[in-house]
């Protein structure tokens, strides 16, 4: 642990906790969640992994955050009516020119939710990113997306397509959201160890 750890693990928690407060209580009566509720998540994701690479410490370093696709992304995610800005937004603001952010796109499978119950990945459209991952014939593929200066390829990344949200259809303008793309043709969830 660097020294002020604990501070930082109580001021986040305080954080966390009052946010969840909030949203409880929108939620019990009712009401839509704000989404500043949820961006108190997706700031002190951001604060935490930059603090963890050395951001202001005299240290900077790298390293690799595994998040969901809702949370790594730039921009914005949707969460009901709201549109919440993500962790990858956050970062890239805090550290311009520093931050890869890679998508992950699955062919099929299954995966386990937050409360790990297994759930089916949604099933490929005829035009989504699983299906052009799917027809260069690998079982695991990689696109780089920053890369722009072939028109073709700049005008692709910056369309709308279409790809597997685990069991849901969403889209994506994958410049505009990822540095890269990964693609596994099959998933399946981690043993948990009890």
């Amino acid at each position: 642990m660097m020294q002020g750890d604990i501070q930082w693990l109580l001021l986040g928690n305080s954080e966390l906790m009052r946010r969840e407060i909030i949203r409880l209580d929108a939620l019990a009566d009712g009401q839509e969640v704000p989404a500043s509720v949820y961006e108190v998540r997706e700031q002190w994701m951001a604060r935490s992994i930059a603090r963890a690479a050395g951001m202001g410490s005299g240290r900077p370093g790298k390293i690799v955050v595994w998040l969901h696709n809702d949370h790594a992304r730039y921009g914005e995610w949707d969460a009901g009516s709201a549109r919440v800005r993500s962790t990858g937004q956050f970062l890239r603001e805090r550290l311009p020119g520093q931050v890869f952010s890679i998508g992950l796109v699955m062919g099929a499978g299954t995966f386990a939710d937050n409360f790990r119950q297994v759930r089916q990945v949604a099933p490929a459209d005829t035009l989504g990113l699983e299906r052009l991952f799917a027809g260069a014939g690998h079982r695991i593929g990689w696109l780089l997306l920053t890369d722009t200066r072939n028109p073709l390829v700049a005008r692709w990344a910056s369309a709308v397509h279409t790809y597997s949200r685990g069991d849901i259809r969403a889209s994506m303008r994958p410049g505009h959201e990822f540095d890269a793309l990964v693609y596994f043709d099959s998933v399946f969830p981690p043993t948990y160890i009890r």
